[in-house]
């Protein structure tokens, strides 16, 4: 993808885990980041892979790869207080800003517009955000 080859090797990591870390965050925000929620995340990268607005299309294709081994990795690294995990991958997050000043900025709109409505996607997987909605 043309559009990241210029990033640095942890800054592209970082926009291709934010699927991840938007699921651990919104999934595990109830102290449980449940197999409805992983599974849906999985099988949702994966759809956006193939059918998201072709200026995501590339950025699902290599964020979808391996996501199931990614995101159990990923969340083994984080402590298991939801409020400290939720602190941590929060700040993770904030430095997307960054990132987004040298990407195009039409980029950076769809993605932000398609992580939110990914995290809303993993909260309702397992009856919504603490089980509400």
């Amino acid at each position: 993808m043309k559009l990241l080859e210029k990033l640095p090797k942890e800054d592209l990591q970082l926009l291709l885990d934010a699927p991840i870390l938007v699921t651990i965050l919104i999934g595990g925000a109830d102290g449980d980041l449940d197999n409805d929620e992983k599974g849906w995340a999985n099988k949702l990268a994966h759809i956006r892979a193939n059918t998201e607005h072709s200026f995501l299309h590339d950025y699902y294709e290599l964020a979808s790869d391996k996501f199931d081994e990614r995101l159990e990795t990923i969340f083994a690294t984080f402590p298991e207080d939801t409020d400290e995990r939720c602190d941590m991958i929060s700040e993770i997050l904030s430095g997307l800003n960054d990132i987004y000043e040298g990407l195009d900025q039409n980029f950076v709109v769809e993605l932000n517009k398609s992580l939110r409505s990914f995290a809303h996607q993993v909260a309702e997987a397992s009856g919504g955000i603490l089980g509400f909605g």
